[in-house]
């Protein structure tokens, strides 16, 4: 009839989890649940499932993830509680299935809840279990932790179908997300720590080679779907950006312990001046730690706690190029090394200091999941999410800084090619770009500075110098807009399309500010290829200008272009009124 206090441990870990991220539920599909569940048509029939397994989803080789979208979409439809049910629960049974690994390997099983709850309620978790499509990435996580489980267990018990489970569990990981790649290099990694006969005598080598044979076949697969291995196709930068990522992982070591100021972007700074001395001081940190994890005499907890926290970043190092530098959600996994540092402090500290150390753990787990709880406000609107997510950023909202990015805007040379660092910074002004872009309908005055902190990191990114001057013109600045367009239009390589758009913009204005410069610029916008929509435009815009001017001869001749390319009756008029007066 009674259950043993630590038989109980479980459901703590699930109210407590549970609790602090209820707030989920009354979140909406924001950002990107719309490409991937709400205008998502191949999830919207259960008759895709099995075009999961060999399409191309968004550049992506995920396909349990996928059907796991069309299993929600068939039970919830549009309605977002039950995704974030799916979510959550997903979140719960990694939780929990971490606590049975920590019991495997540690005997204290009061620490290791403790321990386990630090990973639970987490706030650098916020965004990854917070919004539907980044707790969906969670399935990928589960299957790794379980198989890393089911290993644990096969050696515990020397059973090889547990093995076998394992694997399996592994291979269905590799089918939800790329991140379970990294089960092979933990198992590794817990036979060198764990196994007293090491892994070569322990013939562990020989017993990863199935392993083997499962990344191997999963990259046959995805390479066939995807055509490439890579999400984007690699830059001129590439090594460039891999010098780059020690500086990400402390960065990434500074997040663990101190989550504060978090943001749905990252925009890590790298200093100009010593770039290169800056992250070669970094690298050799990362080695001096890893030394700690493989050769250091000292608690096997904080040695495995260091290989796990590296371990679980491989994928996100661009080792393989993913588009992005740097993203708090890519710290789900590797925050388990936390859990793991924690259980060494106890090791370290409780012995002596019993209470200080209950009195500490108690106030992270409370600073943790309050922190946490706050985080889920950031998500009640895609807006709020943004506008908050920058508020984090303060120099955003300096007058100063302001000044300061608008003189280095204006001074930017478009034509100039990119050095070395520049390229490196193209991931961060893509997060800028995104998050101007969002907030661009609802809030063209924020959407403005986050536009030139992306020119500044990458001058050479078209849409952002496009987009500006949309938000200038629809402020009403018109003289930035007519100065930033003419800037624009004299850059080279400037897609036609583009260019098309700015020409088209500018003639606009100087035809109504009666500028003389847009005869110049209306005779180079009808060289180019035009269609017929832009090509009407374009001459009927003419006419204008050479009414206003006066030149009643030459805007007849382009009112009558103008009607041959469409038929429209404003232009009739003209050409009626024109004739009259000539005659």
């Amino acid at each position: 009839m009674f259950i043993r206090h630590e038989n109980k441990y479980p459901y703590y870990v699930i109210i407590i989890t549970f609790f602090i991220f209820f707030h989920k539920f009354s979140i909406p599909f924001i950002w990107d649940d719309f490409p991937f569940i709400v205008n998502n048509e191949s999830i919207h029939s259960l008759n895709n499932l099995w075009k999961a397994f060999y399409e191309d989803i968004a550049l992506l080789y995920r396909p349990l993830r996928q059907v796991l979208f069309t299993v929600n979409y068939a039970l919830f439809s549009e309605n977002p509680f039950g995704y974030h049910l799916t979510g959550l629960t997903l979140h719960i049974c990694i939780t929990l299935i971490l606590y049975a690994s920590l019991n495997i390997l540690f005997n204290n099983r009061l620490v290791n809840l403790a321990a386990v709850l630090i990973f639970a309620v987490h706030p650098v978790h916020s965004e990854r279990v917070y919004l539907i499509t980044g707790s969906f990435d969670l399935l990928g996580d589960f299957f790794t932790v379980l198989a890393f489980y089911f290993y644990l267990l096969h050696k515990k018990r020397k059973s090889e179908r547990l093995w076998y489970i394992a694997l399996f569990t592994f291979l269905l990981g590799l089918l939800s997300s790329e991140v379970a790649i990294i089960f092979l290099p933990l198992i590794v990694a817990y036979d060198f720590i764990f196994t007293e006969k090491g892994i070569y005598k322990d013939r562990c080598i020989k017993a990863y080679l199935p392993a083997l044979f499962i990344i191997f076949g999963y990259l046959i697969a995805r390479y066939l779907t995807l055509h490439s291995f890579e999400r984007v196709e690699a830059e001129e930068g590439y090594f460039n950006i891999l010098f780059s990522m020690p500086h990400i992982f402390f960065q990434y070591l500074y997040l663990l312990f101190f989550p504060i100021h978090l943001t749905v972007y990252r925009t890590p700074q790298l200093p100009d001046n010593a770039y290169f001395f800056y992250n070669l001081i970094c690298l050799l940190g990362i080695a001096l730690i890893l030394f700690q994890g493989f050769y250091s005499k000292r608690d096997k907890a904080l040695r495995f706690s260091i290989l796990w926290f590296f371990i679980c970043l491989i994928p996100f190092s661009n080792i393989v190029n993913s588009g992005n530098l740097m993203e708090e959600r890519y710290l789900y996994l590797p925050s388990f090394a936390l859990s793991l540092f924690f259980i060494y402090l106890s090791r370290v500290v409780l012995v002596k200091r019993k209470k200080v150390f209950i009195f500490f753990s108690i106030a992270v787990l409370v600073l943790f999941a309050t922190l946490t709880i706050n985080k889920g406000s950031f998500y009640q609107s895609e807006e709020i999410m943004w506008q908050k997510s920058i508020r984090t950023l303060n120099f955003l909202y300096s007058n100063k800084y302001r000044e300061t990015i608008k003189k280095r805007v204006h001074a930017l040379d478009i034509n100039k090619p990119l050095q070395s660092n520049e390229i490196l910074n193209r991931f961060q002004s893509k997060s800028f770009y995104n998050a101007a872009n969002t907030l661009q309908n609802n809030s063209c005055n924020v959407s403005i500075p986050l536009y030139m902190v992306a020119l500044v990191l990458n001058y050479q990114n078209i849409d952002s110098w496009h987009n500006l001057y949309n938000c200038y013109g629809e402020l009403g600045r018109v003289d930035e807009v007519a100065v930033g367009l003419k800037k624009f239009i004299e850059a080279k390589n400037l897609p036609e399309k583009v260019k098309i758009n700015s020409l088209m913009m500018l003639t606009d204005y100087y035809i109504n500010t009666n500028n003389p410069d847009w005869k110049k610029y209306s005779l180079e916008l009808m060289k180019l290829n035009l269609d017929v929509n832009r090509k009407f435009e374009a001459l009927k815009n003419a006419g204008i200008g050479f009414v206003r001017n006066n030149q009643l001869t030459l805007a007849l001749h382009f009112f009558t272009l103008a009607e041959e390319v469409k038929d429209d009756q404003f232009v009739k008029n003209r050409i009626e009124q024109l004739q009259k007066i000539l005659q």
